[in-house]
């Protein structure tokens, strides 16, 4: 079992860092002296970290880390690179040395296990440490998933998820008629998901400062604020693919997807136009044209949620003129209804409702009885 984890993260290790010497033409020994530093550092100064996580990763418990840092340091730079470093390590060090006093949280432990291990990989350190159980390799492969993305990645999709920070009303927004689990949106978790995968720091560190700091009516959590306020489908559906995308590149559990509305069998506009056609033949019945045109604006407002700048007037008459076609498609020559063309409208509208969710319309019994006679 060890030489296959041995095997499998060294190639998943070789294969990011092929990837990046394809993107950019860059040292993966300087690239990564600041938070390999920090990583180090951290274990160097929390014994605590080897003695609670030894069974979780292979050579862990005599690893030593003073030799690491002293490896890592002359690629970190020159004297400002160097005070930077040594002040993140100091930052670093001192979180882990709270979450062992404080909470002693597997994932986070083995989170900072395993930026260690990836810098064993980087700098070829022997004997390099590696996961030991199904938790610490899930935390190499998502760690290992958080560094093909980049700096800009990284920070935008930090920004998406804090943007529900002071936002939660999005979890409650229309919008959640088309996505599976927006009520169960959790950012929390993701935040903290994204901070254990993904170097957060060192990505803000690589960013211009605009894009670290976007001014607020640029930012996400400003045009989110804004799009809740003005209730701008529009904008909370583009949050939402933004949060979904997001999700997604990280891996991230119980991903934001989108639900069967998003794109239903039967498209909003059909069902629409099939309960609207319906509703000229009980003139002297309000009741049941109520209930139609009831049904109709059901799937009107889906229409609104998938084009949130279209007018509504605009929607209601393009649903108007299509049923206008399917009524004339239920009568006969002579301009009377025909009972078996209108029991099949009746067999479609069935199938409106039950992609909804709806109870099920049935046909008048009068109706039956003249479409059996006309057989």
């Amino acid at each position: 079992m060890r030489n296959v984890f041995r095997i499998i993260i060294a190639s998943f290790g070789s294969l990011i860092l092929s990837l990046w010497a394809q993107a950019q033409d860059a040292d993966p020994l300087e690239d990564n002296a600041q938070s390999c530093y920090a990583a180090y550092f951290a274990a160097m100064e929390n014994p605590g970290l080897q003695a609670n996580m030894a069974s979780e990763w292979i050579d862990l418990a005599d690893a030593d880390f003073e030799t690491r840092v002293n490896t890592v340091a002359p690629y970190i730079g020159g004297f400002a690179s160097m005070m930077y470093a040594e002040s993140y390590a100091g930052g670093v060090s001192q979180n882990l040395t709270a979450e062992l006093l404080r909470y002693m949280r597997p994932a986070v432990l083995n989170a900072a296990v395993g930026r260690v291990a990836h810098c064993d990989e980087v700098y070829g350190i022997e004997p390099a440490i590696f996961p030991n159980s199904d938790a610490a390799f899930q935390t190499a492969y998502r760690q290992g998933l958080a560094r093909m993305s980049t700096p800009e990645e990284i920070v935008a999709c930090n920004q998406v998820y804090k943007a529900a920070e002071g936002n939660n009303g999005i979890r409650q927004s229309p919008m959640g008629a088309l996505w599976a689990n927006l009520a169960d949106f959790d950012y929390g978790m993701r935040l903290f998901e994204l901070e254990l995968y993904a170097d957060i720091a060192n990505a803000y560190y690589n960013v211009p400062q605009n894009v670290a700091y976007p001014p607020e009516e640029t930012s996400w959590a400003g045009k989110l604020s804004a799009a809740l306020e003005t209730q701008d489908l529009a904008a909370q559906q583009v949050y939402l693919e933004e949060v979904s995308l997001c999700d997604s590149a990280f891996d991230m559990p119980d991903t934001l997807v989108p639900g069967p509305m998003m794109a239903p069998e039967i498209t909003h506009a059909e069902c629409g136009a099939r309960y609207t056609s319906l509703i000229p033949f009980y003139g002297q019945v309000p009741q049941t044209q109520a209930y139609f045109r009831q049904r109709s604006l059901h799937t009107a407002n889906y229409v609104k949620l998938l084009a949130p700048n279209q007018p509504d007037q605009e929607i209601l008459q393009a649903l108007e003129a299509s049923a206008n076609t399917r009524v004339q498609s239920y009568l006969k020559e002579d301009g009377q209804p025909d009972p078996r063309r209108l029991m099949q409208a009746f067999d479609e509208v069935g199938q409106c409702d039950r992609q909804y969710g709806l109870s099920v319309t049935i046909p008048p019994e009068e109706l039956h009885r003249a479409a059996r006679m006309a057989d």
